[in-house]
Protein backbone atom coordinates (compact mmCIF):
# COMPACT_ATOMS: atom_id res chain seq x y z
CA UNK A 1 0.00 0.00 0.00
CA UNK A 2 1.22 3.51 -1.01
CA UNK A 3 1.26 6.12 2.24
CA UNK A 4 1.55 9.76 1.36
CA UNK A 5 3.02 10.30 5.21
CA UNK A 6 5.95 8.72 7.33
CA UNK A 7 6.42 7.43 10.60
CA UNK A 8 7.50 11.07 12.41
CA UNK A 9 6.27 13.13 10.44
CA UNK A 10 4.49 16.28 11.07
CA UNK A 11 0.83 16.91 9.71
CA UNK A 12 -2.16 18.80 10.13
CA UNK A 13 -5.03 16.81 11.70
CA UNK A 14 -8.90 17.55 11.58
CA UNK A 15 -10.92 15.25 13.81
CA UNK A 16 -14.84 14.41 13.15
CA UNK A 17 -13.80 12.90 9.63
CA UNK A 18 -11.94 16.18 8.44
CA UNK A 19 -14.83 18.90 10.12
CA UNK A 20 -13.12 19.77 13.25
CA UNK A 21 -10.82 22.47 13.67
CA UNK A 22 -7.09 21.73 12.41
CA UNK A 23 -4.54 20.92 15.09
CA UNK A 24 -0.89 19.83 14.34
CA UNK A 25 0.24 15.87 15.21
CA UNK A 26 2.80 13.31 14.65
CA UNK A 27 2.39 10.34 12.91
CA UNK A 28 3.90 7.79 15.25
CA UNK A 29 2.91 4.43 13.33
CA UNK A 30 1.21 3.72 10.23
CA UNK A 31 -1.22 1.04 9.08
CA UNK A 32 -4.66 -0.35 7.02
CA UNK A 33 -8.23 0.00 7.96
CA UNK A 34 -10.92 -1.42 5.70
CA UNK A 35 -8.39 -0.90 2.93
CA UNK A 36 -7.36 2.53 3.39
CA UNK A 37 -4.20 4.01 5.10
CA UNK A 38 -4.42 5.07 8.45
CA UNK A 39 -2.00 6.89 10.77
CA UNK A 40 -1.84 7.02 14.59
CA UNK A 41 -1.04 9.95 15.83
CA UNK A 42 0.76 11.20 18.99
CA UNK A 43 -2.35 12.99 20.26
CA UNK A 44 -3.77 10.06 20.67
CA UNK A 45 -6.18 9.83 17.68
CA UNK A 46 -5.81 7.73 14.60
CA UNK A 47 -6.73 9.28 10.58
CA UNK A 48 -7.54 8.53 7.73
CA UNK A 49 -5.19 9.95 4.74
CA UNK A 50 -8.16 12.32 3.78
CA UNK A 51 -8.21 13.65 7.43
CA UNK A 52 -4.27 14.98 7.72
CA UNK A 53 -2.75 17.54 5.72
CA UNK A 54 1.43 18.18 5.06
CA UNK A 55 2.21 20.91 7.73
CA UNK A 56 4.51 22.09 5.26
CA UNK A 57 1.51 23.01 2.94
CA UNK A 58 0.73 25.65 5.66
CA UNK A 59 4.33 26.82 5.24
CA UNK A 60 4.48 27.92 1.97
CA UNK A 61 0.88 29.28 2.10
CA UNK A 62 2.62 31.83 5.12
CA UNK A 63 5.42 32.60 2.88
CA UNK A 64 3.21 34.14 0.19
Amino acid sequence: MDYLYEIGQTVIWRGGWGSQEPAFARIVDIGEKNGRPVYDLDNGHWAYEYQLTNSNVLESVNER
